[in-house]
């Protein structure tokens, strides 16, 4: 497995340096979080906006990307994150992702009734990464494709202009 992550490393690393539209399928947890550490290494660089999608917000998950998330936060980035589950299902109250967001006056929504829909991360207009299989982790990403940047983005303006979006506050 270690070997497998340094070559999936490498592929990320290639892949961001020849600004390349290649798509990078990954299908594992590890996989997951290492591409999310490039997306937000890439915004932190670029000065890049920053949106996310996620059902769950896994604290093991998102715990282990706060460090990044500030380093992007303090280029002068911002991140916007929406939610798709309810408080009654994922309570955002001391997460630590979340918390990192609001007190540095990024936008957090969620939504009052579960909604189904893609979990994504967007960078820019052309980088991300998205699940195609949620439940087994399977994703597609790139580091240069402004054609699904696009409609990452429409997607993610759709679902914060639900009428089951309301906004988090940091009290």
């Amino acid at each position: 497995m270690g070997d497998q992550l340094s070559d999936f490393a490498k592929l990320i690393k290639e892949c961001r340096e020849k600004k390349s539209d290649r798509l990078i399928y990954n299908a594992s947890f590890e996989h997951a979080k290492e591409l999310f550490r490039a997306l937000l290494e890439e915004a932190k660089i670029f000065k890049l906006p920053v949106k996310i999608t996620s059902g769950a917000l896994r604290l093991d998950f998102y715990l282990s990307l706060v460090d990044d998330a500030q380093k992007v936060i303090d280029s002068g980035a911002k991140i916007e994150l929406a939610v798709l589950s309810p408080e009654s299902e994922v309570n955002l109250k001391n997460h630590p992702f979340v918390e990192l967001l609001l007190k540095n006056n990024c936008i957090v929504r969620q939504v009052t009734a579960k909604k189904k829909g893609m979990h994504f991360i967007l960078v820019g207009d052309k980088r991300f990464r998205f699940e195609t299989d949620h439940e087994q982790t399977k994703a597609v990403a790139c580091f240069n494709n402004p054609t699904i940047g696009k409609i990452l983005d429409a997607e993610f303006s759709k679902i914060i202009g639900l009428d089951s979006m309301r906004p988090v506050s940091a009290t």
